[in-house]
């Protein structure tokens, strides 16, 4: 019998592995301020233009962290980083979220988000009303009843491929991202003598 011979290990060029750490960080310096705002005053184009610009970054910072992770060899690792999914209940008429005790591993988050069916980023309470109202209930009647019922920090709900809900606070993520994960790629490629980081941009 024949020896199984390995498989090839993935070639990434460290041109390549700088360009998706500038766009990684670049994407979720953006996501965590997005992430961390908890007031809107009142929906409006700005409102709706920030949403879509967070969409954008949350997917090209998906698709350039699987890569700078790969780079490293660590998606091992990625899937050994958990984050918390949340869950929504209707108290009082009022919407809380709250984290629950479920969580998803970082690799699956990502590859939820890039092969998404759709992805909803909710910061008020006539958000979530929409996310989760019955086919029945009326949208002018929602609007009515929760529109000018506050906002929170933004929650994400990705709906992958197969129909799965996963629901996260977004500046958790970046923040799970910057501390157990960025910091071991980084090690990886200093160990390589290529030195990736804010301090080194410039070089």
């Amino acid at each position: 019998m024949s020896k199984k011979s390995k498989k090839p290990k993935l070639y990434v060029s460290r041109e390549l592995a700088k360009h998706a750490f500038g766009e990684v960080i670049t994407r979720a310096a953006r996501l965590a301020s997005f992430g961390a705002s908890d007031k809107l005053v009142v929906e409006s184009d700005i409102s709706e233009k920030q949403n879509l610009l967070a969409l954008d970054d949350l997917l090209i910072f998906s698709i350039q962290a699987r890569r700078l992770i790969d780079s490293a060899e660590m998606s091992k690792t990625a899937r050994s980083v958990m984050v918390p999914l949340w869950s929504c209940v209707l108290e009082q008429d009022l919407y809380r979220y709250f984290e629950s005790n479920r969580t998803i591993n970082f690799w699956k988050f990502l590859n939820a988000v890039i092969h998404s069916a759709d992805i909803q980023l909710v910061r008020t309470q006539f958000q979530t009303a929409l996310m989760l109202k019955r086919p029945e209930e009326d949208v002018v009647e929602t609007f009515v009843k929760y529109h000018r019922k506050g906002s929170f920090r933004p929650k994400c709900f990705v709906i992958t491929d197969r129909r799965e809900v996963f629901v996260l606070d977004l500046a958790q993520v970046v923040e799970i991202f910057d501390q157990l994960v960025l910091v071991k790629v980084l090690d990886y490629w200093h160990e390589k003598r290529l030195f990736l980081g804010v301090d080194y941009e410039s070089d």
